[in-house]
């Protein structure tokens, strides 16, 4: 890690209740690896989502434009490619960005995730190491699952 581009992980978990965290003053639930990247990192302690729905909020998330703006309300459609993505913002300061996990980015089903590729690289990504959901393991093929 360079002191010019120190690493930045990101996670996303879907349904992470705030306090769900022993960092965040849960009494019995223990989360030590949580805690850990909590304490040399930034937890966002008073942030919220603009939609309590998978796909739009990631898609808010990661194009910094509401769900009645970027036109995601449910879990379908895809970020319009003129819309800039925080990942789009790293690689022009010199980062490499890599996704491991579900980015639902778009819908899964009835197809390969390595189809959507090209589409994961126009946001910005370079590195992309992607799985589905539970439910769309049923329709979607990876070479994760």
């Amino acid at each position: 890690m360079s002191a010019k581009h120190p690493n930045i992980p990101i996670l996303m978990p879907d349904q992470l209740r705030a306090d769900s965290m022993s960092c965040a003053g849960h009494p019995q639930i223990k989360t030590p690896n949580m805690d850990l990247l909590a304490s040399e990192g930034v937890r966002f302690s008073k942030a919220f989502t603009v939609c309590p729905i998978c796909m739009p909020a990631r898609a808010s998330f990661i194009s910094g434009i509401y769900p009645h703006n970027h036109g995601m309300w449910t879990n379908a459609g895809q970020l319009p490619a003129r819309d800039e993505t925080l990942f789009q913002h790293l690689q022009a300061s010199g980062y490499y960005v890599a996704y491991i996990g579900k980015s639902h980015y778009y819908p899964h089903g009835g197809f390969h995730l390595r189809d959507m590729e090209a589409y994961m690289h126009d946001r910005g990504i370079d590195y992309i190491h992607e799985t589905t959901g539970p439910w769309a393991t049923v329709t979607t093929d990876s070479y994760m699952t």
